[in-house]
């Protein structure tokens, strides 16, 4: 039947809740050389994400966290804007 050989991606987030572990990753794509970087590792189920108008950084919701992150592109560091303790729920993209 339909969806027994189709990948899930819900499934797949909704187990990484449950088991509270971070699969998912913040991707950096050059279209000059088709190639794809690993910018970040380990999130809880990365969804959304939004540059700024300079574009020196990337802020991106970590769903499963739950927390906003802002990661810089100029030298690869990233901090925390909104943690869990803030937030009413999980964040739902930006």
């Amino acid at each position: 039947s339909y969806g027994q050989n189709t990948p899930d991606t819900m499934y797949s987030s909704k187990m990484d809740l449950i088991r509270a572990i971070g699969t998912g990753r913040l991707l950096e794509y050059d279209p000059s050389t088709d190639q794809t970087r690993v910018l970040r590792r380990g999130l809880r189920f990365s969804n959304g994400i939004a540059v700024n108008d300079k574009e020196t950084y990337l802020v991106f919701a970590e769903t499963f966290g739950p927390r906003i992150w802002k990661y810089n592109l100029d030298d690869g560091t990233s901090e925390i804007l909104v943690d869990n303790h803030e937030l009413m729920g999980y964040p739902d993209g930006l």
